[in-house]
């Protein structure tokens, strides 16, 4: 099917806003202004920015995240990693075996269910979680530079009312998927 079969097909005036008073319109969208460009822009940053800082330690950004992620959400398997980080079972899966193979993290069978292999931190994971938040703290505090708390705080209200919006539930938010709560004032 050619370009000009497809565009016969579509009914591209049906596509059109669903909310008129929404935020963003059709005049003058650019995707320079999208929020979704700017945010993943922006998480391509901190990534990289990571990953270089984490480099010496032999982790990457998102090993480190894995790690952060067993310490303090209530993650125990591959499949529980992988819906927290957005990813797929066979990715963790083969990450999981990286940080086993450094000896930062175990697969220990559940007593409960034999059929479950769950992941916990070694003793070295223990203390790369205890040390190493320093890093991403660093490279934060660096972008952040020029900002302050306030508008740090702001920023992230509004991504957590965002993620609710999305149905997404996030560890320690106030927010809840499908609510548009308002910023909590300090």
């Amino acid at each position: 099917m050619g370009i000009e079969e497809l565009m016969d097909k579509l009914d591209l005036p049906s596509a059109g806003i669903e909310d008129p008073s929404g935020l963003y319109q059709l005049e003058g969208y650019r995707l320079s202004e999208s929020l979704g460009y700017l945010l993943k822009r922006t998480v391509a940053m901190f990534s990289n920015a990571l990953d270089q800082e984490l480099s010496r330690y032999d982790l990457t950004h998102q090993q480190f995240s894995i790690l952060m992620i067993l310490s303090e959400c209530n993650c125990s398997t591959a499949a529980d990693l992988a819906r927290e980080t957005c990813g797929d079972t066979g990715a963790i899966t083969r990450m999981l075996d990286r940080l086993e193979a450094k000896g930062i993290v175990n697969r220990v069978r559940s007593q409960d269910d034999r059929r479950v292999i769950n992941i916990e931190l070694s003793d070295a994971g223990k203390q790369l979680v205890e040390k190493l938040p320093a890093v991403p703290i660093n490279v934060m505090n660096r972008h952040l530079q020029g900002f302050d708390r306030s508008e740090l705080e702001t920023m992230k209200n509004c991504l957590h009312r965002l993620l609710g919006n999305g149905g997404v539930t996030v560890p320690g938010s106030t927010n809840k998927p499908g609510t548009t709560s308002k910023p909590v004032s300090e």
